[in-house]
């Protein structure tokens, strides 16, 4: 999947099964709260459970790719792909 509206936000959320960060898209709504746009990672290979523990909440291109730096390689190698492939 490529991203390349600016305004897009991610979430980041730990696999209970794999221990493995994936990427998913996110939505601020007008209660400002994150949201899921799809329960599928952008990288497509898994669907988020509902005990699964996320962080960074509507983060930028920007910050997902500062934070999947700092989480290194627990994070999904196909998420990291295409958050390098979307254009800021």
């Amino acid at each position: 999947m490529e991203i390349t509206n600016q305004k897009s936000l991610f979430t980041i959320c730990k696999s209970i099964e794999t221990d493995e960060y994936h990427v998913y898209l996110s939505i601020k709504k007008a209660d400002n709260k994150c949201y899921l746009k799809s329960k599928k990672s952008i990288c497509g290979a898994v669907e988020k459970q509902d005990n699964e523990k996320c962080r960074n909440p509507c983060v930028t291109i920007t910050e997902l790719r500062e934070v999947a730096a700092k989480i290194g390689d627990k994070m999904c190698g196909n998420c990291m792909k295409s958050i390098y492939k979307t254009k800021e």
